[in-house]
């Protein structure tokens, strides 16, 4: 293997120093990715590693300023020239369809290609039927090349293997990871910080599939504040209200993720309004909210439901229903004593079931596993 390291991790994005030393600081919670570079050992492949090999490379420079600058598709190009190193390595994991669906389809090229295993974002992209079509085709052709789905919800489990035909013995379901170090009362502040309100208040955060439009409207005729973390630590995008738009009782600003924290713990409950989706999206702050022993108020989405038991570690909504999120609100409001034995729950179950080191492990497991 020409002294390269036998395992590859790959991600979309950029990963760079300012981030590690964050998490040395204890400011950020630690990366499932940096993680798995240490335990397996592994070398991480993103696009500021393919961005120095366009530097002395002459045709991944052309790669990249064509196919990467030109085009926007940036994914496709760290695919590509992960496939003329392919063989050096046992195994990649891919953390997300962006590159590797293509990297899927450029191993069946490769022979002797490594063991691919891919961590399943969305599947479904497309706003017309015929554009769905046409992606539902290519993860076909992509899936012939990976030996395991990753799965974060059981919906989309059922997905893969009713709607896309993939075999039951190369799907594998992993519960999203956190960081219990990160995320433990222990880490808290003596005092309440000036950016949490005084009194009780009510906590969302997130922007994936968000539907804070309905929150605001069920937070109308509340006598509680409510607080939207209008930013995510994963985008450059952010929630915003026209002052005319936002009711009184409502804060909307970014935080960072030790903030995020503080106000965790110190909620009445974290609210998780979503879109109607089979996608993972709150599940991170399903897990952050448990592990502080925070109440969860969500919406009812098939995505959600592998994470919270209604009325055991949390409470669900009818997506996009104003009166019964307000109702919702209301009755933690009314009774708070009786969640003290919910919270437990949900943190027992967080804590047990997804440790960031247990999910490392299993993805190891699966790098590992025989052809």
């Amino acid at each position: 293997m020409n002294g390269a390291p036998r395992f590859g991790i790959i991600v979309g994005g950029r990963f760079d120093g300012s981030k590690r030393a964050a998490i040395a600081r204890n400011e950020q919670p630690r990366v499932d990715v940096f993680e798995m570079e240490a335990a397996l050992p592994a070398e991480l492949y993103d696009f500021a590693w393919l961005e120095e090999r366009a530097r002395s490379e002459w045709l991944t420079g052309i790669v990249v300023k064509t196919l990467g600058k030109r085009l926007g598709l940036m994914s496709e190009a760290l695919a590509l020239r992960l496939m003329f190193q392919a063989r050096d390595h046992q195994a990649f994991f891919a953390t997300g369809e962006d590159v590797g669906l293509s990297l899927g389809v450029l191993l069946r090229f490769v022979p002797g290609r490594p063991r691919l295993v891919m961590r399943v974002e969305s599947l479904q992209y497309g706003r017309t039927r015929a554009r769905r079509a046409i992606y539902r085709s290519f993860v076909r052709l992509a899936s012939a090349s990976i030996d395991a789905f990753v799965c974060r919800t059981h919906a989309y489990e059922r997905y893969l293997e009713n709607e896309l035909g993939v075999s039951r013995s190369r799907i594998a379901f992993a519960p999203e990871p956190i960081d219990t170090r990160f995320f433990d009362r222990s880490n808290l502040a003596g005092e309440r910080p000036d950016f949490v309100p005084a009194g009780p208040f009510f906590f969302a955060a997130g922007l994936e599939l968000r539907d804070y439009d309905t929150l605001v409207q069920a937070a109308r005729g509340l006598d509680v504040p409510i607080v939207i973390a209008s930013g995510s630590p994963w985008s450059h995008d952010s929630y915003g209200l026209e002052a005319g738009e936002k009711p009184v009782n409502v804060q909307v600003r970014r935080f960072t993720q030790a903030e995020l924290r503080e106000l965790y713990a110190r909620a009445l409950a974290v609210v998780v309004p979503l879109r109607p989706s089979i996608r993972s999206c709150g599940i991170s702050v399903v897990n952050e909210a448990a592990r502080m022993r925070c109440p969860v108020v969500a919406s009812r989405t098939e995505g959600l439901m592998t994470y919270v038991d209604d009325g055991q570690s949390g409470f669900f909504v009818p997506p996009g229903d104003a009166a019964a999120l307000r109702e919702a609100l209301k009755a933690i409001l009314s009774d708070r004593e009786k969640l003290a034995a919910l919270t437990e729950r949900a943190y027992e179950r967080t804590s047990e079931r997804a440790p960031l080191e247990k999910y490392v492990e299993h993805i190891g497991r699966l790098l590992r596993a025989p052809a």
